[in-house]
Formats: C-alpha cells, sequence, structure tokens
C-alpha cells in the first residue's frame, strides 16, 4: 500500500519513467515522468534530488498530465494551488508541488539540468548515478530509466546496474543508449547505473582527471557481478529446494488425511429413506422439535409454540386487544413461570406491571439499555435451556461431530499447503496440473467424508426422520381431507408444532377450509389466538420479540552485465519523494 498520512489516505506510484539526456559538456538534462494514483485527498507532491558530489541544478520546470490536460506549473513562494517552490542547496534540491487532488491519477512532469554528472578519466568517461534513490516511502512501479548519450555507434560501451536483482539492463551500442526497467522497484530501494565509454564522447567536459579509471571500474563491476550471481545461484538453489519441500510436504499431508480417515472410520450414515406423510406426532415438545430439525437454537417461532401451549395449559392468558390496535395483552396466571424462566420474569416484572403485558410493550423494550440487555440475555438462556432439553434426547453423534471438525481441520491445512504450493509452482504449467488434480481428489474425498458421517446419532437420524415425515404432511396439508385423518383435537395438538416448524400459516388456511367456524371455535385457545380472532398471535409475538432482541442486539455490536547488488558508489542516493 502507498504512503499512509494522517488522514489515512494512500497512493500508489503507478508509472516512473526516467529520460537522462548526457550533454558533450558533460551534464545531463533530466525527465522524469511519475505517475501517481490518489486514494483520498492530497494537496500536492514533493520530489528530492540528491545532488552531492556534482556540479549542481539548473533550469527547474514542472508539469501535470491530468485527464489527458498538459499543464506547465509555474514557480511561486506563495505556496498556492497549481505553484510549485524549490530550494537549493549544496547536497540537494527540494522540490514541492501544490495541487490539490482526490481520488484521482496524475502524472507529475520534473525536468532540470544537472551539471557535472559525467567524469572524464584519461582512459575512460564514467556516470556514476543513483537515478533513484533510497527515499521512496512506497514502491515504484513500472520504472523505465532510458540514458541517452550525445553519441551513437559507440564500440566501447559497458553498463551495469546495481539495485533489486529482478531487473534488466539493455545497452544499445548502437544507439548509444541504456535502458533499464523493473516491473517494480521496493520502497526505500535505489537503482543506481555505471557507465563507461570513450571521453570523446563528452569532449567538452570540464570535470576531468588525469588517472586511469577504465580496468579499476571494470574490475570491480566483476567482483559486484559475481557476487550478485552467487546470490541468485543461492536463491535459485533455496527456491528449488523450498519447492520440493512444499511438494513432498503436499503429498505428505494428502497421504496422511487418506491413512487418518480410514483409521477413523466413525459412524457411517444411514441411507436417505424416503420422505413420506406421517401423521404422528413427535414425541419431544414443539419447541425442541425445532431444534431437533434444525439443529439450531430454537428462534421466536419457537418460542411462540412455546408461549401458546403455555396458555393452552392455563398457565397464562392471552387476551386480544381490539380490533384496531394489533396487539394483545399476556397475564400471568402460573407464578412459577417466573421462578423457572428468566424470560418470563423480566417479560412480567419488568416490560409489565409484575402480573401482565402487553406485545407493543415488549417490541419497545428492545430499546432500552441496560434493561434491554437483561431481556435479551433472559432470551439467550431460555434458548440455551431448550437445546440442553434437545440434547438430553441424545439426538446427536458426538464422535462423528469431533470428526467432522476435525475433517475441516484437515481441509483447511491442505488447502493452505496446497495453495502455497502452487505460487511456488505458477510457471510450471505440467506441475500446476497435477497438484491441482491432487488437490481436487482429496477435495472430494474430504467432502464425502463430511457428508457421510452424520452429526445425528442413529436415535437422532430416526427422530429427524419422523419429523421430516411430519413436516412434509405439514406442507402438504392442502392436498387431502383433513377430516379424514383425525378430529379437532388431534390438530389442536399438531398446531403448536406447526408454528414451531414455520408453517402455521398453510395449516391454519387447511383448517379454515375442511372445518366450519362453529367446528373451530371449539379448538380452545387456538381459535381465537390463530384462527378466529381479528389477528394472529403468532405474527404479532413473532415481530414484538423479534424487534425487541434485534433493536437491543444491533445497538451493541566485467562486460555489460545486467543487475547486481552493492553499489558502486554514485551520487543521488538521497533522493525520494512523496505526497502530501
Amino acid at each position: 500500500m502507498g504512503f499512509i498520512n494522517a488522514n489515512a489516505d494512500s497512493y500508489d506510484i503507478e508509472n516512473y519513467d526516467v529520460n537522462a539526456a548526457v550533454q558533450k559538456d558533460g551534464s545531463v538534462w533530466l525527465t522524469q515522468k511519475i505517475k501517481y494514483d490518489f486514494d483520498g485527498s492530497f494537496h500536492g507532491v514533493y520530489y528530492n534530488q540528491d545532488i552531492k558530489g556534482i556540479g549542481g541544478v539548473s533550469d527547474v520546470s514542472v508539469e501535470t498530465i491530468e485527464d489527458g490536460n498538459v499543464e506547465k506549473i509555474p514557480l511561486s513562494d506563495e505556496k498556492t494551488n497549481n505553484t510549485f517552490s524549490q530550494m537549493k542547496s549544496t547536497n540537494q534540491l527540494k522540490l514541492k508541488v501544490y495541487h490539490s487532488v482526490e481520488d484521482k491519477e496524475v502524472t507529475f512532469v520534473y525536468r532540470y539540468l544537472l551539471h557535472g554528472v559525467i567524469k572524464n578519466y584519461k582512459d575512460t568517461a564514467e556516470l556514476n548515478w543513483k537515478i533513484i534513490g533510497n527515499q521512496w516511502d512506497v514502491a515504484l512501479n513500472n520504472v523505465k530509466i532510458n540514458i541517452e548519450l550525445p553519441q551513437k555507434n559507440i564500440t566501447r560501451l559497458q553498463a551495469w546496474t546495481h539495485g533489486d536483482l529482478s531487473g534488466k539492463t539493455t545497452v544499445s551500442k548502437k544507439q548509444g543508449t541504456v535502458e533499464i526497467s523493473l516491473k517494480r522497484n521496493p520502497a526505500n530501494t535505489f537503482v543506481e547505473s555505471h557507465i563507461v565509454f570513450p571521453v570523446n564522447v563528452t569532449a567538452l567536459n570540464q570535470n576531468t582527471s588525469e588517472q586511469n579509471a577504465l580496468k579499476s571500474i571494470q574490475r570491480k563491476e566483476r567482483a559486484l557481478a559475481l557476487e550478485a550471481n552467487e546470490k541468485r545461484k543461492r536463491e535459485e538453489h533455496n527456491k528449488v529446494f523450498f519447492k520440493g519441500i512444499m511438494f513432498i510436504l503436499m503429498i505428505s499431508v494428502i497421504a496422511l488425511w487418506f491413512l487418518w480417515s480410514y483409521m477413523n472410520p466413525g459412524n457411517k450414515s444411514e441411507k436417505k429413506r424416503p420422505i413420506v406423510h406421517s401423521y404422528e406426532i413427535p414425541e419431544p415438545s414443539s419447541e425442541v422439535t425445532q431444534v431437533i430439525y434444525k439443529n439450531k437454537k430454537p428462534d421466536t417461532n419457537a418460542f411462540s409454540a412455546f408461549i401458546l401451549e403455555l396458555a393452552a395449559n392455563h398457565q397464562i392468558e392471552v387476551k386480544e386487544l381490539g380490533e384496531k390496535k394489533k396487539d394483545f395483552n399476556i397475564i400471568l396466571k402460573d407464578s412459577t413461570l417466573i421462578r423457572d424462566y428468566s424470560i418470563f420474569k423480566e417479560m412480567f416484572n419488568t416490560v409489565g406491571d409484575g402480573t401482565q403485558f402487553t406485545l407493543s410493550e415488549l417490541k419497545k423494550f428492545g430499546k432500552k439499555g441496560i434493561e434491554g440487555k437483561a431481556l435479551f440475555t433472559a432470551y439467550s438462556l431460555w434458548q440455551k435451556k431448550v437445546v440442553k432439553a434437545a440434547n438430553k434426547t441424545r439426538y446427536k453423534d458426538n464422535q462423528n461431530i469431533s470428526l467432522r471438525k476435525k475433517a475441516l481441520a484437515w481441509l483447511m491445512a491442505v488447502t493452505v499447503v496446497a495453495g502455497g504450493t502452487l505460487f511456488l509452482f505458477a510457471n510450471n504449467f505440467l506441475m500446476c496440473g497435477l497438484l491441482v488434480i491432487l488437490y481436487i481428489v482429496f477435495l472430494f474425498s474430504c467432502i464425502h467424508y463430511y457428508r457421510s458421517h452424520s452429526l445425528y446419532s442413529e436415535k437422532g437420524q430416526e427422530l429427524k426422520y419422523q419429523i421430516m415425515c411430519f413436516r412434509k404432511m405439514l406442507d402438504d396439508i392442502g392436498n387431502f381431507d383433513m377430516k379424514k385423518v383425525g378430529d379437532l383435537v388431534l390438530w389442536e395438538q399438531i398446531l403448536p408444532y406447526a408454528v414451531s416448524l414455520g408453517l402455521a400459516s398453510k395449516v391454519i388456511a387447511a383448517l379454515r377450509i375442511n372445518f366450519d367456524a362453529t367446528e373451530l371455535s371449539t379448538m380452545g385457545v387456538y381459535y381465537p389466538l390463530l384462527i378466529g380472532g381479528n389477528w394472529n398471535f403468532n405474527d404479532a409475538l413473532t415481530t414484538s420479540l423479534g424487534s425487541a432482541i434485534t433493536n437491543y442486539n444491533s445497538s451493541a455490536s566485467g562486460g555489460s552485465g545486467g543487475f547486481s547488488g552493492g553499489s558502486s558508489g554514485g551520487f543521488g542516493g538521497g533522493s525520494g519523494g512523496g505526497a502530501f
């Protein structure tokens, strides 16, 4: 990521183009085009040119290229937008461009003349220059540096580049040019060019020495090149070694997976039986039935079924409040409920007045701070109590659950190893194909193992099968005559399960079709609350309770060489830039 300023804005350098035109007198016209990609708001950019050890700098100009438009930026000390300032010292030229920008790409172009860059020795001319200094705090992408000598057809032209070893150097004696390119230059990493050529190429140069330097330069560069090549060999050897280790590791972990899965057969799931209609009411309560069916905590539908069963047992009383207001009053009849369930303690004593509360009061209650938290906590405790009751049926296969978790751990481990191995072999098509095939074989094996090990015990599978058949009957209830199945006493017992399993509306609609109002009125509390009243109690309760707990939960959450390491001691190491 790019440089981060105080406002957490960032930028990247997308392109870094440099053209250095060497003159006959040993000076260099330097043109730098730096393309910024800004993410956020910035006031401008800066660039510091290191000039220590050369003859200074002059003729500075700045341009911007934005949306295809080129704009010349004037020099000014006012620090106003679209101006630039400069500060010169013996060792450095500091440029600051004031150009406000937000979420955009802008190219900044710097041009100036560097004096005394070339040194003419008795037997050779030399350019030794860190064209990119080590003061960039971001990586530079797509770096291209072109150095043009003032003469073509130079028979004795040699160039070496120092910096990141991934770069490339191209020398053209015919054109008299040296081209340097890198896809990415890491932050705080210099790129140094060291070039030698005949003295007559820069015949007007006044920066001279009577010493011979060519052999010494070639000897030094040969040593640096050998060192760089050795480093490359070591890196390549390490890479090959690491590739081998990763490949063996991947083969090993996959082999170990098959060994582990063979030695841990667990309890295989029985073959799935066809789901048929069942009119047998599940043995567990309606809320526990939902937990077994979904293998999740009970939801507000399960709580609604629980309330309806309490109303049918006369432990609470539910009354509809008027025809215009969709509200119900819930009245406590059995005080042991407060003792046994903290959810009822909160509902009756905190939401209500100790003996009763309304659903509208419950709906608003979740918005309260500490009190809302207490309601949410009490509801969570009720959920845990129901889950505990479901667990007592022993519907879960704890051995299989443990094995399924371990299978997922195997999946994650092998995926990490496979990803790392594929990355290392990215350039080897055949190896990548082999690795992908191996991973796919493992993946299918892992998925099959996971699916074939049901989290339901033998008893749990039978319980779930009965519930699924019972639920299918409820889901298809409009396709058969309910009176032939059983009388209203049976359907009265079934209704809480229909609520808990999310099929209450279908069952109620079928009851209205198959039985008349007189018959339905005999269904005790279920008739006024679900069938014959102005409002459906189940819908009202789930909405109010869901809103109450959600409100709180939401508010809480030697010849010319390529790149080599080291440095040949060129000037310019302190150059760099950024944005502000």
